[in-house]
């Protein structure tokens, strides 16, 4: 209790700290701040602090946004089936050689323009998608030189970037608007990782201003919406992420911190599973902590089988057998597919099931 209550004391002191950072930066370093339009989709200045104001702004302006797909008559059945496509079934695709890696990140990329409304991705990311079909033609061209293996184990699949962390294509900002102009020098460990398994980064997902609250909302990207209704939540602080992958608009997304439960909240506000595991289970370099001690990386997906299969080809799951479900196979890291198989009860504590058994 002691442990925690001094955490939780640390990370009042570093975003106090933070708060004061950004206020000297407003007064000695506006030349250099980004200038942003403000978001319509997030309260007027007007509006201020006033709770009253911001729930009826929240009810009047924001909910009454129609909730109806915009899906109608645009896609052909078979860019329908592929939007539909769970990430592990996009990786059988892929290695059937049944759909490239271009074709089906277009797709992606096409639909989150247009479900722009929603909110899902920071917005300097919407107009830099071009970036990720431009990185899918790339994996598509190694596939036809050296095999489909040689983009193994993720083959090109989308993975959105949660928008704290620091990327070289995507500036973030951390979802803070005065600094959403600047663009990282490295990219953060996370997606370094998610670039050597051959996943195709898709853009950074809308975040709170450092990653701050329970609700995904910033004043220059705008309040995220629940696909489910637009009058509840999505959940923060990795809503813009959830929301995408509720929607179908990526198959899985990084995740981040929950200190307090900033993957566990977003998934139960979207219907989704959502992997907290141990800090350090995937690197948090290159993501910035509330606390230094709780925050750590996480998974969104719209099935068990995907959050594992993610895991293992990311280097979170010991072999294959702790990394496959029911039903399913998973590849090992020399290549081969191992079909699943049940482990006893007895096992579920062991070091090397760690990874399934901390799935909340």
């Amino acid at each position: 209790m002691r442990d925690g209550m001094r955490d939780l004391a640390c990370g009042v002191a570093a975003g106090a700290a933070i708060a004061l950072a950004l206020r000297w930066l407003l007064s000695r370093e506006k030349s250099r701040l980004t200038r942003y339009a403000r978001s319509a989709d997030f309260p007027a200045r007007s509006i201020g602090s006033d709770g009253k104001l911001v729930a009826q702004w929240y009810r009047d302006v924001f909910a009454a946004t129609p909730t109806a797909p915009r899906d109608a008559g645009v896609w052909t059945p078979r860019e329908t089936r592929l939007l539909r496509l769970t990430a592990q079934e996009y990786v059988e695709e892929r290695r059937a050689d049944r759909v490239t890696c271009e074709e089906y990140v277009l797709l992606q990329v096409r639909r989150a323009r247009l479900y722009r409304h929603m909110n899902q991705w920071l917005y300097t990311s919407y107009a830099r998608l071009d970036q990720c079909v431009d990185a899918a033609r790339a994996l598509d061209a190694r596939a036809a030189a050296e095999g489909v293996e040689a983009i193994a184990p993720l083959y090109g699949l989308p993975v959105p970037m949660k928008g704290t962390g620091a990327m070289v294509d995507f500036p973030t900002g951390a979802g803070v608007g005065v600094l959403s102009g600047y663009a990282a020098c490295k990219d953060c460990e996370m997606v370094a990782r998610l670039r050597a398994a051959h996943a195709v980064v898709f853009g950074a997902t809308n975040v709170p201003e450092l990653g701050a609250s329970v609700n995904t909302a910033n004043p220059a990207s705008g309040q995220t919406r629940n696909p489910y209704d637009h009058g509840l939540t999505p959940g923060g602080s990795s809503g813009g992420a959830a929301s995408a992958v509720a929607m179908g608009l990526c198959a899985v997304a990084v995740s981040s911190e929950d200190t307090g439960g900033s993957t566990r909240i977003p998934a139960l506000c979207n219907g989704l599973f959502g992997f907290d595991p141990a800090r350090n289970h995937y690197p948090n370099g290159g993501n910035p902590a509330l606390s230094c001690t709780r925050d750590q990386l996480g998974v969104l997906a719209r099935t068990m089988e995907d959050v594992l299969l993610y895991d293992h080809a990311l280097g979170g799951a010991a072999d294959a057998e702790d990394a496959g479900s029911a039903g399913t196979s998973v590849r090992r890291r020399n290549g081969d597919l191992a079909p699943w198989r049940p482990r006893p009860m007895d096992e579920c504590s062991s070091p090397s099931s760690s990874a399934a058994s901390s799935i909340r």
